[in-house]
C-alpha cells in the first residue's frame, strides 16, 4: 500500500508543478503582452513628438542642422504624396484651379484656397 501512497504522492506533486508552471507561463504571457501595449503606445507618442517638433520648426521657418536629412526626407515624402493625389484628382476629373493648383470640390465656382474663378483662365 505504501507504494501506491508514494506513487499517489509523486503525481500529486507533479500535477501541481505543472500546474504552477502553466500559471507562470500564462502570468508571463499576460506581462509580455502589457510590455508590447506599453511599447506600442510609447512608439505612438514619439511619433506625435516627432509630428510636433517638424510642424513647428517649418512654421518657425528652421531646420535644426542635425535633422536636416531627416526633414529633407518628410518633405520629399509629403511633396510625393502630394503628386500622387493630384493625379488621382486628375484621372477622375476634378478640377484644379488656374492660379493655384488647388484641387476644390467638383462643382466649386471659386477656389476656396486663392477665391480665383474655377472657369477662368490665369492671365
Amino acid at each position: 500500500m505504501a507504494l501506491f501512497d508514494q506513487l499517489g504522492k509523486k503525481f500529486s506533486d507533479f500535477s501541481q508543478d505543472v500546474a504552477n508552471q502553466s500559471k507562470t507561463l500564462a502570468d508571463i504571457s499576460k506581462w509580455n503582452q502589457s510590455i508590447t501595449k506599453e511599447e506600442n503606445k510609447i512608439s505612438e507618442l514619439y511619433r506625435q513628438l516627432g509630428e510636433q517638433y517638424y510642424h513647428r520648426c517649418r512654421a518657425e521657418g528652421t531646420t535644426p542642422e542635425a535633422d536636416t536629412f531627416l526633414f529633407a526626407s518628410v518633405d520629399a515624402a509629403m511633396e510625393q504624396i502630394h503628386e500622387l493625389k493630384d493625379r488621382i484628382a486628375a484621372a477622375k476629373g476634378h478640377p484644379s484651379c488656374p492660379r493655384c493648383g488647388a484641387r476644390p470640390a467638383q462643382n466649386a465656382k471659386f477656389c476656396p484656397f486663392c477665391g480665383s474663378p474655377m472657369n477662368s483662365e490665369v492671365k
